[in-house]
């Protein structure tokens, strides 16, 4: 019996041995999600509601705009990898979705969650995704009001206690592409609780959206502007010093002209129970397991052609007369009298469709599970060290040595990301392979405080394989009645003797073609383990007085990743006010597969934002904040289609109690 085998077999009796010895410890335990792994690069965010819209802009400085507007997708790269190779995990539970490996930043709001964002490979302690890094979102906060005004009030915040609070946004971007002119909004309604309970804290967040989108298809394939994502998700969790568990849910319906084309339903069960013991002052480890039950549920809709399987038939010549036609040589042959039947003898298995077509709903419903253990030392001697392990199911196995002194840090680490639900099974409209190994990668990164350098290598990296046709040629021989001979003399009918060839000046009897016919098969789009790419980089952020510089070069085949990016931002008090100016920047960004430019033009459009903050505090609780967003009005194409938009003005108020 191997490993795998064993794992799923005893799953619940190691999950006992592992338990019985956190129990005992429980007044040594510390937050799971706050181990301490030595030799990496941390940074703690609080997302202010009242500088900040996104939660993507409180996490990442450097971030300008993405496609699509409010609403629109929104991954996390910042180490110029695919967004599925960064694991997000909000309030304990891992957030990527089970089917899609990524987590969508584009429906999250900044309304004063704590972010912890962990650089290097983290697939020991954070596991599936974690080899680009990690980041840990906690659902705080902070009783008070926020009001938000552009046009109008736009975005609402209320928390009347410290466990509540609920939030409301809605707003207009004009149309989502720039090949059309119609009016695309966003709402979005979120309500978040942390609630202490005894020994536990119960945490979590709801959030129902509806967002407006452009480039759609119907049930018959046809494009439309007028299209609708509408969808729900939510996190709880039941936490304490060392158990968490709770599920993650996600769910969108997609709509063409208000009819309903796809749905997908995806969520995680999750369980984790770990510890972290302090032996000496100079030794802790910590040590845990944790299991999981994926799930991912779709719903399309297509117009088929047909629903009764019936059978056809080819056709052949018909009967033939009983005259006979005279030769030279003395040959008698029958003549055919033009007509055609049926080949009675090989029928073929059809649709029935008689240009009738009806809607087709399919369904498709998977399901998969985890689990895994891990264990981690971090030891002083002379040098600061750390070790972990992490065995799992389906070779989601993972090492990692840290290595620190002072400011220098060094990490080296492989990690892993397991084939999600839909590259496994796929569904109506994409062939899942389910012989997907896990992806691998192995990242090292060295650093000296505020400089850091990395790299990131990834093999059997999973490809998107598009749908293609094969050409299918056949050759058979048709008759020619046009060219052969009739009864009479004329052309127009044949005889059956194919090898027959007349004398000159006589008849040339049935004359027979060789036809080609392509019938073209068709290939589904599917995933394969074809591929790999590098990452790597440089990285630098420092203070100097009132001015923070943050620069970013990215070496990457992934495509519409920034070559060079930075922020370059001025903060200083007058009079009691803050003044910051933020300039950012994203340069060089290659062009996806389906990215089509202009003819001489290499990269992506440039983006330059510039946005100018001031706030005012009061001693009352009272914040206001008016903020100017792209005041160089910069109007450039994000991705092709994809606009950024003009000058935004906002008014920002918040009052805390």
């Amino acid at each position: 019996m191997n490993f795998e085998d064993f794992f799923h077999k005893h799953i619940l009796k190691i999950t006992f041995i592992i338990c019985l010895p956190l129990f005992t410890a429980w007044a040594f335990a510390d937050e799971i999600e706050e181990i301490v792994v030595t030799a990496q690069q941390e940074k703690i965010i609080k997302a202010d509601p009242i500088t900040s819209s996104s939660l993507m802009s409180a996490i990442m400085p450097v971030f300008t705009w993405n496609s699509g507007g409010y609403g629109g997708f929104v991954g996390y790269n910042e180490r110029g990898a695919q967004t599925s190779h960064t694991s997000v995990y909000v309030n304990g539970i891992p957030a990527n979705d089970p089917g899609a490996s990524w987590y969508d930043f584009g429906h999250d709001f900044a309304s004063g969650q704590t972010v912890k964002v962990i650089s290097g490979a983290n697939g020991v302690i954070y596991g599936s995704g974690s080899i680009a890094g990690t980041v840990l979102i906690q659902d705080t906060i902070e009783r008070g009001l926020t009001l938000r005004v552009e046009d109008n009030v736009n975005y609402v915040r209320v928390a009347p206690i410290d466990q509540l609070e609920v939030s409301m946004f809605k707003d207009s971007m004009g149309s989502v592409r720039n090949d059309n002119e119609e009016e695309d909004n966003y709402e979005n309604k979120t309500a978040r609780f942390n609630i202490d309970a005894g020994d536990f804290t119960i945490v979590g967040k709801f959030t129902e959206y509806e967002y407006d989108y452009d480039n759609c298809y119907g049930y018959s394939f046809n494009q439309s502007n007028d299209c609708l994502q509408d969808g729900q998700r939510y996190n709880v969790a039941i936490r304490n010093d060392y158990i968490t568990i709770g599920r993650n849910y996600n769910t969108a319906e997609y709509f063409t002209e208000l009819d309903p084309t796809y749905t997908n339903e995806s969520y995680r069960d999750y369980f984790r129970i770990g510890n972290q013991v302090e032996l000496s002052n100079k030794l802790n480890i910590a040590f845990g397991i944790d299991v999981e039950k994926q799930y991912y549920n779709t719903s399309s809709w297509q117009n088929v052609q047909g629903t009764e399987l019936v059978l056809r038939y080819d056709t052949r010549p018909g009967s033939y007369t009983d005259e006979n036609l005279s030769y030279n040589d003395g040959t008698l042959l029958p003549l055919w009298n033009g007509t055609i039947e049926p080949d009675l003898d090989n029928p073929i298995e059809v649709l029935d469709g008689n240009g009738i077509y009806t809607l087709t709903q399919t369904d498709e419903k998977y399901s998969d599970e985890n689990g895994a253990i891990y264990f981690q030392a971090n030891a002083d001697f002379i040098l600061s060290y750390n070790f972990g392990i992490r065995l799992g199911n389906d070779d989601q196995n993972a090492l990692r040595l840290g290595i620190e002194k002072g400011d220098w840090f060094f990490n080296l680490g492989n990690s892993f990301r397991k084939p999600n639900l839909y590259e496994k099974f796929g569904d109506g409209y994409v062939q899942g392979n389910e012989e997907l190994e896990p992806e691998k990668g192995v990242g090292i990164e060295l650093g000296y405080g505020v400089l850091s350098v990395f790299m990131y290598d990834f093999e059997e990296a999973i490809e998107y394989l598009p749908g293609y046709y094969t050409d299918n040629i056949t050759t058979s021989l048709e008759l020619d009645a046009e060219a052969s001979v009739n009864t009479d003399g004329t052309f127009g009918g044949c005889v059956l003797d194919l090898n027959y060839t007349a004398s000159e000046g006589m008849p040339l009897g049935c004359v027979y073609s060789l036809v080609e016919d392509n019938n073209p098969v068709y290939t589904m789009p599917t995933y394969t383990n074809t591929g790999e790419y590098t990452t790597a980089g440089v990285r630098f952020s420092n203070n100097f007085g009132p001015i923070f510089i943050s620069l970013k070069y990215t070496d990457t085949d992934q495509t519409r990743v920034p070559k060079f990016a930075g922020v370059v931002q001025y903060s200083e008090d007058f009079f009691d006010v803050n003044f910051r100016l933020k300039y950012a920047f994203n340069l060089d960004r290659a062009p996806g597969p389906y990215d089509v430019l202009a003819e001489g033009q290499e990269y992506l459009e440039d983006l330059n934002k510039l946005n100018l903050y001031v706030t005012k505090e009061f001693t009352n609780g009272l914040t206001v904040s008016f903020k100017a967003e792209n005041i160089t009005d910069e109007v450039v194409e994000v991705v092709p289609f994809y606009n950024t938009q003009g000058s935004e003005y906002y008014l920002t108020l918040g009052y805390t109690w």
